[in-house]
């Protein structure tokens, strides 16, 4: 694989092309912020899941631009990567796939069994994927929201609206960071 150097990195980070193909912009034009998982909708409301009182996912929005934050555990309790307002910080000895085209990204570990996909259609922010924490799989699939893996928790078809936490739920479990 080809490396840029540091001056022809420097001059396109002047000029992103999100900023001048705004149609590409990871960006919503509602007055309202809308995030669909599974088929559940979360309107104005920004802590979409929280666990034992820590927030796994939670999207606010700056201007027309959703921020996202995400924390990513693998099955074992271990806290492997971050999402902070959109920027990304992970271990680096782990493996990670990460795609990018308009308006939608994807990041998967496959051997964590760790992913997470979100897209903008329409100003509405769809996330989809597996997760863990403290011990539980997270998993949104087109249709349903799993907590706690398959045959625990289901939801589907919920609106949450104007809420400050959308999904909270206690496991019972002391949280355990390693």
């Amino acid at each position: 694989m080809g490396e840029y150097d540091d001056a022809y990195l420097r001059e396109l980070k002047k000029t992103p092309h999100n900023l001048t193909m705004i149609s590409d912009a990871f960006n919503v034009q509602s007055e309202s912020l809308i995030v669909s998982i599974a088929s559940n909708k979360f309107i104005n409301t920004p802590r979409i899941l929280v666990v034992d009182y820590f927030d796994i996912i939670s999207v606010t929005k700056e201007d027309q631009f959703p921020l996202l934050d995400v924390n990513f555990f693998d099955k074992y309790g271990r806290w492997i990567a971050i999402i902070n307002q959109n920027q990304w910080y992970v271990d680096r000895k782990l493996v990670w796939d990460i795609e990018y085209k308009p308006k939608h990204l994807v990041i998967r570990c496959r051997p964590r069994e760790i992913s997470l996909d979100v897209k903008i259609i329409y100003d509405i922010v769809f996330i989809k994927g597996n997760l863990f924490f403290n011990g539980y799989k997270i998993e949104a699939t087109d249709n349903d929201l799993f907590l706690g893996g398959k045959g625990a928790i289901t939801l589907h078809g919920c609106t949450m609206m104007h809420s400050e936490v959308g999904i909270g739920i206690q496991t019972g479990r002391p949280l355990s960071f390693r």
